[in-house]
């Protein structure tokens, strides 16, 4: 029989993770920003801290105030997260605050090409806010029929590239930078479709037609297994050109992506999506990290 005191604990340390990684987006803003390493390491820019600290801040702040307006406009079917942002704390604020610190200390000490890159940081910052009016309503970016997620996938992809081109003063040019900003974006846009599907409940009843709403789930999942099949073609052509070097890490993410992708499922739990599929986001630095350190085998003894 369970002791109900380990029980208690569990519990406890349960809602301590959700609340200190998960609800808090610390999860999600360090799987972003590991995408900034993983697109150094593809097109082979000198790693720099600099952008994935930066784009750690920078996803903080859109994350907390996106589920702040959340809580009052499109409420979450998960009580923990309408209870943790319908009635932000210190910690809410507290990151919020962190991830501006972050983004000003960064500027006042960057280069000017990664000021200019920045500019565009409004976008995050507006995407969930009510900004156009409608007949009933006021309208947010996200409402916009079928763009959720493409909106998100492309802030995101042109953080996780701009700010390391930037930072390295790298003019983006020729077929490495190409294969890997499309790859980087396939992979964002379908990781972000994917959290449509656990939305779908909430954002029909909201008004906000998402791809699933707008295709089907069987349509969308097949819509984005070929975009994801085309860009894995298109780095297999390019290695057997030599035109770029081998990087399993694309293969890996790619056919994860396709894994999970026709797994989930609208009723698939929440904490899944939240631990897992934001998790996913951190495989190509992962993958190449496993490869870059081989295990040792000791020689056979005679």
């Amino acid at each position: 029989m369970t002791n109900p005191l380990n029980l208690f604990n569990q519990q406890n340390w349960r809602n301590f993770f959700l609340e200190a990684f998960i609800y808090s987006n610390i999860w999600v803003a360090s799987a972003i920003a590991s995408l900034c390493f993983s697109f150094q390491l593809l097109i082979e820019l000198p790693l720099d801290w600099r952008s994935p600290l930066f784009c750690f801040g920078a996803a903080l702040i859109p994350y907390h105030l996106d589920r702040v307006v959340d809580a009052y406009v499109q409420k979450s079917p998960d009580p923990g997260v309408q209870s943790y942002f319908e009635k932000p704390g210190f910690l809410v604020w507290f990151l919020i605050a962190l991830g501006i610190s972050i983004i000003f200390t960064l500027l006042w000490f960057a280069p000017t090409a990664v000021r200019y890159v920045s500019l565009l940081s409004v976008f995050p910052l507006i995407y969930g806010v009510p900004l156009f009016p409608g007949s009933n309503q006021w309208y947010r970016l996200k409402d916009l029929p079928g763009g959720k997620a493409w909106i998100v996938g492309s802030i995101i992809t042109y953080a996780v590239v701009s700010l390391p081109c930037a930072y390295a003063n790298y003019w983006p040019q020729g077929i490495p930078f190409i294969l890997s900003t499309l790859f980087l974006f396939i992979f964002i846009v379908t990781n972000s479709h994917s959290f449509d599907l656990r939305d779908m409940k909430s954002d029909q009843e909201k008004g906000v037609i998402t791809l699933p709403l707008m295709m089907g789930i069987d349509r969308m999942k097949l819509l984005l297994s070929i975009l994801n099949l085309s860009v894995l073609a298109l780095w297999v052509w390019a290695w057997s050109s030599s035109l770029i070097p081998f990087k399993p890490e694309v293969i890996v993410s790619i056919l994860i992506t396709l894994w999970y992708l026709w797994t989930l499922k609208p009723s698939t739990p929440r904490p899944i999506y939240s631990i897992f599929i934001d998790g996913c986001l951190f495989i190509p630095l992962l993958v190449h990290l496993l490869l870059s350190f081989p295990l040792k085998v000791n020689p056979p003894i005679n």
